[in-house]
């Protein structure tokens, strides 16, 4: 009887081993999945607000002036905000500081921008 016992205990642990590594590898393939989805995703830039695209290709060079130009302001007048969006990050810039500045700033693809009047 107890050799039973320990036979039906040896088998339940192989095959709660065997479920647990099933359970792992599906984990990584589903990992590896979404990581080639990630990378094989077209790089754009968002621009919402009132402009004709909304969905801008991405560049190396691609710049916030770029992007707004790209997009195509359709508003009767200029922009008064621009937001961009990175992540978990935000940056709000008056159009006017912006233009005074004189310096463009730097894209990465994922960014949203919102031009707001």
């Amino acid at each position: 009887m107890v050799l039973a016992l320990i036979a039906i205990s040896f088998c339940g642990c192989v095959s709660k081993s065997r479920a647990e590594k099933k359970a792992q590898e599906a984990f990584m393939l589903g990992q590896q999945t979404a990581l080639r989805q990630i990378q094989n995703a077209p790089k754009v830039i968002t621009v919402q607000g009132d402009v004709q695209n909304n969905i801008i290709p991405w560049t190396n060079d691609m710049t916030l002036a770029k992007a707004i130009l790209a997009a195509k302001w359709r508003g009767l007048r200029e922009p008064k905000f621009v937001t961009i969006i990175r992540g978990e990050e935000s940056y709000k810039i008056k159009m006017s500081d912006f233009i005074a500045a004189g310096e463009d700033l730097p894209l990465e693809a994922g960014d949203v921008i919102i031009l707001e009047r």
